[in-house]
């Protein structure tokens, strides 16, 4: 995942922000609640979520955001795919997708990156896990497709 357009990890070292468009790529614009969610926060927690946008964007080009629960959420054919938010130190991703829905080998480095209940926590100080995201974005799109 990580050589995937607009995503920053080991193959790029350009940061993608949620109002940067790569040419390669044709992705809707953000709506302006989340744009507006997102100026309060960090430059880390929007280059965070717009790696996150890219990862959903790559895998569900249909998905759309809007704000519910005071954060950001991708919706694909109008259900919740996650929810994420940029906080002080982290960006914090919800909810944490089930076992079930996981490749084995992602359950190990899920535990690492998670807090609370149901929370991904991504460290800003920390690099992007592009394929530890990729894995949960991949597995919420699993859930969707069983209809769950």
């Amino acid at each position: 995942m990580a050589d995937s357009p607009g995503c920053r990890g080991p193959a790029s070292d350009q940061p993608t922000t949620p109002d940067e468009t790569p040419a390669s790529t044709s992705r809707p614009p953000v709506p302006d609640a989340v744009a507006h969610h997102l100026a309060s926060a960090s430059d880390a927690g929007r280059e965070f979520y717009g790696i996150l946008r890219d990862i959903v964007q790559h895998h569900a080009p249909e998905a759309t955001q809007e704000i519910s629960y005071a954060m950001p959420v991708f919706l694909v054919d109008g259900k919740r795919l996650l929810h994420a938010a940029p906080w002080k130190a982290h960006l914090a991703i919800y909810p944490l997708p089930e076992e079930r829905d996981l490749d084995p080998q992602t359950t190990p480095a899920l535990a690492t990156h998670s807090s609370g209940a149901s929370t991904l926590k991504l460290l800003y100080n920390k690099p992007f896990p592009t394929e530890l995201v990729d894995a949960v974005v991949r597995a919420h799109l699993a859930r969707l497709v069983d209809g769950r």
